[in-house]
């Protein structure tokens, strides 16, 4: 899934890796860009799950629209709480995510 292409943000972490050196080839191997493709990653992965979970919920899809979107906001913070250093760790080296780096 392509969640970060053309981004903004994307492009600027680009420009900073070519600047530092980089070629364009090697631009991934950035350490901020790599942390914010994770990071963006994570957070599609989080919306789709908490919208799976929430959905599954009896009576949360009410017509009270400010209850639904809370129960969203929620469950997506549970998510992130649970899950996200273990997706942290995933994606990158322990070295970077112990704080070697």
């Amino acid at each position: 899934m392509t969640v970060y292409e053309g981004r903004r943000e994307f492009r600027a972490l680009e420009r900073a890796a070519r600047r530092g050196g980089l070629s364009k080839r090697r631009v991934r191997e950035y350490l901020p860009y790599r942390m914010l493709e994770v990071e963006v990653a994570a957070n599609a992965v989080y919306a789709w799950a908490t919208r799976e979970i929430v959905a599954r919920r009896v009576g949360e899809h009410a017509a009270d629209g400010p209850t639904y979107a809370e129960a969203i906001r929620l469950e997506t913070q549970a998510l992130r709480y649970r899950a996200h250093d273990k997706l942290m760790l995933a994606f990158l080296e322990s070295e970077v995510f112990e704080g070697g780096v």
